[in-house]
């Protein structure tokens, strides 16, 4: 990395920075490469500054504002949205969003923007579990008021609760398991579920969403079913595929990392690959995916394109992060975490939004940074009206 634009930083973060040394760090943004060589002293320097004193923050962000102002040609920070705090904690999945996400996200929080009146009615983040699961006979168990250790038995299958909170199914002899169907539900308002299946494959399971398995696999395929989303690492098994179905498709895989986003209240059904090989099944057609690629399936086409691997797991890693996204696509998602419904009064916003968000934050802290571009809301008890 060039030693000048530490140095520049370290100038700018001591109120040192001359006129002339602001213009040359302008001058060195302008090539793509150093572009990227200032986000990793961004980031030492973000690290050194949790231990220095002579780190200003409320100097530091005004004034690289003010540099990148100067500059047009770059992704100036028309609406810095971010707490600063925040993002030394999550510095690393800022960095892997890219510049123009990055600059976005810049805010001192004595800055933050405060919630109007019309959200003054706060709502917040799930604190709990309020999963269920329904066994093959009907019989409901609520994972919120249960005890841990076994929950219950199906067949020769034991379903047990760890400390943490994950479901465990262990098969003893598959060979006398009748095919006994199980649904784990995790409604909205959920914090993420974990599970094992029989198989050892793992399932996490996001708000709004559902999983329906066998409590062991007897058959020659290892079929589930799911709505809402859900992120799946598969153990591998040649003569037993895995296979999801979701809406009118089925994901194909023998072994692999792979997310699938198919919420009934967005047409398209997702599905990312972190790692391994999946086919995308729908009717006659059919498609493969590679790491790092997302197909997109609704019942008019199949496409395939690079996935914002960062943006799709955030969910799992307990962050929303939105990288130009439409103001339809946030509000679904915090309908789902948060448990409220959405309703639209006037014309849709076209605006798109960059930011990252810790999900433990209520939903005042997302609402206020679109209030700032101009998207207004009201809230009705768990009701918001989104006023364009």
């Amino acid at each position: 990395m060039p030693k000048n634009i530490q140095q520049l930083l370290l100038r700018l973060t001591q109120n040192n920075l001359s006129a002339a040394e602001q213009q040359e760090l302008i001058n060195l943004l302008q090539d793509e490469q150093q572009k990227e060589d200032f986000l990793l002293a961004i980031e030492e320097m973000i690290q050194q500054a949790k231990t220095s004193d002579r780190f200003d923050e409320e100097r530091f962000i005004p004034l690289l504002n003010q540099i990148l102002d100067a500059d047009k040609k770059l992704p100036a920070p028309v609406k810095p949205l971010f707490n600063w705090k925040r993002f030394i904690a999550a510095a690393s999945v800022i960095l892997a969003a890219g510049i123009g996400s990055y600059f976005l996200l810049l805010k001192p929080a004595a800055e933050a923007p405060a919630i109007s009146r019309s959200i003054s009615k706060d709502v917040l983040a799930p604190v709990s579990t309020k999963a269920m699961i329904t066994l093959a006979d009907g019989t409901k168990v609520p994972l919120d008021s249960m005890a841990n250790g076994r929950l219950a038995t199906q067949g020769n299958v034991t379903i047990t609760k760890t400390e943490e909170g994950q479901i465990i199914y262990n098969s003893v002899d598959n060979k006398n398991t009748a095919p006994l169907l199980n649904t784990l539900t995790n409604p909205r308002g959920s914090k993420v579920i974990e599970m094992k299946l029989a198989d050892g494959s793992q399932v996490w399971l996001n708000a709004g969403s559902s999983i329906t398995y066998p409590v062991a696999f007897v058959d020659k395929n290892r079929t589930v079913s799911i709505s809402g989303e859900a992120y799946f690492e598969v153990t591998k098994n040649n003569k037993m595929p895995f296979l999801v179905n979701v809406r009118n498709m089925t994901v194909e895989v023998l072994g692999t990392h792979f997310n699938i986003n198919g919420y009934e209240d967005d047409p398209t059904v997702k599905t990312t690959l972190l790692e391994g090989k999946v086919k995308i099944v729908q009717a006659d057609k059919a498609l493969l995916l590679v790491p790092g690629q997302q197909a997109q399936v609704s019942s008019a086409s199949m496409t395939t394109g690079i996935a914002d691997i960062e943006e799709v797991m955030a969910w799992k890693n307990g962050l929303f992060n939105f990288n130009n996204a439409g103001i339809q696509t946030i509000m679904n998602q915090l309908s789902h975490w948060y448990d409220v419904d959405i309703t639209y009064q006037g014309k849709i916003s076209t605006e798109t939004f960059s930011v990252i968000i810790n999900r433990t934050d209520n939903i005042s802290a997302v609402l206020k940074i679109m209030e700032e571009a101009g998207i207004k809301f009201r809230m009705e008890g768990r009701k918001i009206i989104v006023i364009s």
